[in-house]
């Protein structure tokens, strides 16, 4: 999130010239993007204040000591910056807020610089009609924050620069069709496929507070389903641990690694033998000041609230176990069982062809043996099969026999029965 100082600069006259006086100029981060875990330091502004910072921000870059530093220096990491990532070192520029302090620049002569930079940028980078985005960051997760090319041959301001000047000269002459300008796909700040904004931010919109845009960085890292916190401050420890304790189901990772390495740090100058340095000094040694800033940073992690919430029907997986894996084991084993065989099979062959040879002729001798069996004796029972078949015949026709005749006798007795009746009737 954008992290915004504006400075007041001090008009003065001298010799009937308006100077800036730079000595009232504080440290200033060019458009800072800094996320903190508990709170975000930035300012939102509304739409009647966007071409002020924009003046601001190109008086600024006309300075080639700080825009210079920054182009360098901004990084970040899945929406989460790394802390002292960004901000502008003594390796490029002045030393000190001291040296500016020279650059008393007359108004003219800062207007000259100004159309200097739309000659020679704006014609060269804003009229091209392609985007000038070249890395491959999925705008659905936040990435890391490319840092801007140098061009060869002379210093080249960060690319937002003149896109913003290019934005105030359609501001101050009441273009209505900025959104549907071509070259708006070159500007960053307003473009939610670079990653370092909420999706759905512009400075042309009304100004929303710390916490829905901290909610809204925080859907979008758990959208991603896989977050990788880069660094080794006590911020990326502290967002890491929320984030793990509040999302279980999401995978958090945490790597100690920098992206780029920036001395920070105390340094006293003159010091002699003050006592409240050397007590300092022991504080830190004994890691007492460390443990006191995370402190006071994990104190505002306790209000915090988490932006989405998890169901509650939701099962944890123990990942120690082989819950879900068995498929996987059982099919692994399988593999390399009918491995071993083919390579048992083809180390073998000549033993198994042998093997395989002597029990065919097993079988077949077997079978020969049960079939010489059979037929001997089928030849031997063919008397008593054929004894045995006549037996049956014959039961059967005298069982036929039998109920013929009482069939005959039950017929007589019945006749007879009947004349005897007609007899006793006359």
């Amino acid at each position: 999130m954008p992290k915004t100082t504006i400075f007041r600069p001090k008009y003065e006259s001298r010799d009937g010239r308006d100077v800036i006086n730079w000595k009232t100029l504080p440290t200033i981060n060019i458009l800072s993007s800094r996320v903190s875990p508990c709170r975000l330091s930035f300012i939102f502004v509304p739409k009647t204040a966007h071409d002020v910072l924009i003046k601001y921000w190109l008086k600024i870059a006309t300075m080639d000591h700080l825009y210079y530093g920054e182009s360098r220096n901004t990084f970040m990491y899945n929406g989460i910056l790394v802390s002292n990532m960004n901000t502008i070192t003594t390796s490029f520029g002045l030393e000190g807020i001291d040296g500016y302090a020279d650059l008393n620049v007359a108004y003219k002569a800062f207007l000259l610089s100004v159309a200097e930079v739309i000659d020679f940028y704006v014609i060269q980078i804003l009229d091209i009609a392609i985007d000038l985005n070249i890395t491959s960051v999925d705008y659905r997760c936040y990435g890391l924050l490319s840092k801007f090319q140098p061009t060869v041959g002379y210093h080249s301001p960060p690319e937002f620069i003149t896109v913003l000047f290019k934005l105030l000269q359609h501001l101050e002459r009441g273009d209505d069709t900025i959104k549907n300008s071509n070259w708006l796909r070159t500007l960053n700040l307003l473009n939610f496929k670079h990653s370092f904004y909420p999706k759905g931010f512009s400075y042309l919109n009304e100004p929303i507070s710390y916490s829905e845009a901290l909610g809204k960085i925080e859907r979008e890292v758990v959208h991603c389903g896989k977050t990788v916190f880069i660094g080794k401050s006590s911020q990326m420890r502290l967002e890491y641990e929320f984030l793990s304790r509040n999302y279980p189901r999401i995978k958090f990772f945490e790597s100690s690694d920098e992206i780029h390495r920036v001395v920070s740090g105390f340094e006293f100058k003159s010091s002699w033998r003050s006592k409240i340095v050397k007590s300092f000094k022991g504080i830190n040694e004994a890691g007492l000041f460390t443990h006191t800033e995370r402190w006071d940073r994990s104190k505002g992690c306790a209000n915090r609230t988490a932006a989405m919430k998890q169901s509650g029907i939701v099962k944890l997986k123990n990942i120690a176990t082989l819950d879900g894996a068995f498929l996987t084991v059982f099919i692994l084993t399988g593999s390399l069982f009918c491995g071993a065989i083919v390579v048992f099979v083809v180390e073998s062959r000549s033993k198994i062809w042998r093997i395989i040879v002597d029990m065919r002729r097993a079988f077949l001798f077997v079978g020969s043996l049960i079939g010489r069996t059979i037929l001997v004796l089928t030849v031997e029972c063919r008397l008593s099969i054929r004894r045995l078949i006549g037996n049956v015949r014959g039961a059967l026709i005298l069982r036929r026999n039998r109920r013929s005749k009482r069939l005959g006798t039950n017929t007589i007795r019945i006749v007879t029965t009947r004349v005897c009746d007609i007899d006793r009737n006359k």
